[in-house]
């Protein structure tokens, strides 16, 4: 289902030294980990959250022996480590799923304001909220990809979002991932066996309901190669049906990933089977319009010079924003961080047009201009 708006991006060491550690062709991912709601000194904590059993701790129980004599003979310690975690969970495979309070709504619609060109997104994410907090259910998205040209924020929206309702967040570069074993793992008959992702982070995590962002899926690389598909798995993870019963590779036992929350960005969906597109909510982000790149624009300023103490006025300049109205959001921030320390050099606190111009120079000059990240 595709929406638009015009209007409206040496295995066996100790796991437990970190415990989300990921495995060499994971390293490109770009990792996030932030506290659950239940810890954030942020919002109001919560009484009782839900609770929702992840794995089954005797189903560990049972192959630990196994998994602890193959580690004796010098094969698969990390995973004999990671199934006793589980074996002895004191939780008894229980994490928590997230009921929203007012306060991470009102955080969701700050977040709104400061990208308008967003709204088909909001116009989903706020209702689940609402709902969410009105009938005291634990909150739930349906997967999301975010469809629009690079430079538009689709990665810093999911991101922003992710903080705003206190959920650990995790983002992955697909177009560095090779094989099927980001997701689901690769079993121990690899030279190079991996735990998944979604087995580690709800091993190890507190929550049910990670958020996980597949950015530039459209790019994801050797879909037809020997070692497999890395988006394979995603046909069982984004079906609740079988995401409940979905089986990591490496460990071999099963885990309830149904509450998961998956994003994904792509700039063009040709790429993409059309049995995965169907699994996605499709929004199509479109670049602001001027109207709405005047209020992107200062959202962008007030958050670049946070870092300045009081130095620089409050506000962006009517002239500097007027050098900036070209620039899509992820450039425009770039340049405004370049600009300020060109006005902070000369010892000025507010921006001028010809700081702004002197920093897009250097951006223009720069190779990989074009493929820089709103981040």
């Amino acid at each position: 289902m595709k929406m638009t708006s015009t209007d409206r991006s040496d295995l066996d060491r100790n796991p437990f030294d970190d415990p989300l550690e990921l495995e060499p062709d994971h390293l490109a991912a770009s990792v996030e980990i932030q506290p659950s709601d239940h810890g954030s000194s942020s919002f109001p904590k919560q009484e009782s959250p839900p609770q929702w059993r992840v794995f089954t701790p005797a189903e560990a129980a049972a192959l630990l022996d196994e998994a602890e004599t193959e580690a004796d003979f010098g094969k698969g310690a990390f995973r004999a480590d990671w199934i006793r975690r589980m074996a002895e969970d004191p939780r008894d495979g229980q994490r928590d799923l997230l009921r929203p309070h007012q306060a991470q709504i009102d955080a969701v619609d700050a977040l709104s304001s400061s990208a308008p060109h967003f709204q088909q997104f909001f116009d989903i994410v706020r209702p689940a909220l609402g709902a969410a907090l009105r009938t005291a259910r634990p909150f739930s998205l349906p997967p999301i990809l975010l469809l629009g040209e690079p430079g538009v924020g689709k990665t810093h929206v999911a991101r922003e979002f992710a903080r705003a309702i206190a959920l650990p967040f995790q983002s992955y570069s697909m177009p560095n991932q090779l094989g099927a074993g980001l997701l689901t793992g690769r079993d121990m008959s690899w030279k190079t066996p991996a735990m998944g992702i979604v087995a580690k982070t709800l091993i190890a995590g507190g929550v049910a309901s990670p958020v996980f962002l597949l950015d530039e899926i459209d790019k994801t690389p050797g879909r037809g190669s020997e070692y497999g598909d890395p988006l394979g798995p995603l046909h069982d993870l984004l079906e609740p049906s079988s995401a409940q019963g979905v089986e990591d590779d490496c460990l071999k036992l099963h885990f309830d990933a149904r509450h998961v929350i998956w994003m994904a960005t792509a700039n063009d969906l040709g790429s993409l089977p059309p049995s995965l597109l169907d699994r996605f909510l499709i929004l199509e982000v479109q670049r602001p319009s001027q109207s709405q790149m005047q209020i992107v624009l200062e959202h962008l300023y007030r958050e670049v010079i946070l870092d300045w103490g009081d130095w620089f006025e409050p506000s962006l300049s009517p002239e500097a924003r007027e050098g900036l109205r070209a620039a899509h959001p992820r450039k425009a921030r770039r340049i405004l961080a370049q600009a300020l320390m060109i006005a902070a050099h000369h010892n000025r606190h507010k921006l001028d047009r010809a700081d702004i111009a002197q920093a897009a120079q250097i951006f223009e000059q720069s190779p990989a201009s074009s493929r820089m990240g709103f981040v």
